[in-house]
């Protein structure tokens, strides 16, 4: 990523900052900002930001339906990489969901 482009990102982000008058709003934007990033024209990736209380997990934004309805099948297993993400505070990249063996439920349904 050349300097250009993290400054452009830089300012993306502060923009959406400085616009969104509400956190759930700020949250909905980043994830649409994430996909446009990440995605690319033979792949769309899909966004959600979970957060866990009190053992409870809840979407608390999506880039869209489909990334919505995922985190609502892990919570149905309790399980899945979202949930070992922010239960375990680390970063989980699966390239292919099929072929993962960490969450058989979820990978099945998914």
């Amino acid at each position: 990523m050349t300097h250009d482009h993290r400054v452009t990102k830089s300012r993306d982000l502060q923009r959406l900052i400085l616009e969104s008058s509400e956190i759930e709003s700020f949250l909905n934007a980043l994830t649409r900002l994430a996909v446009h990033e990440l995605s690319d024209a033979s792949e769309e990736v899909l966004c959600g930001i979970t957060l866990l209380r009190h053992k409870r997990a809840a979407t608390v934004a999506s880039s869209s339906q489909d990334a919505q309805d995922l985190d609502e099948v892990q919570y149905s297993y309790k399980d899945g990489p979202c949930l070992n993400a922010a239960r375990n505070q680390t970063l989980e990249h699966i390239p292919d969901l099929q072929a993962e063996e960490r969450w058989p439920e979820y990978s099945q349904t998914s």
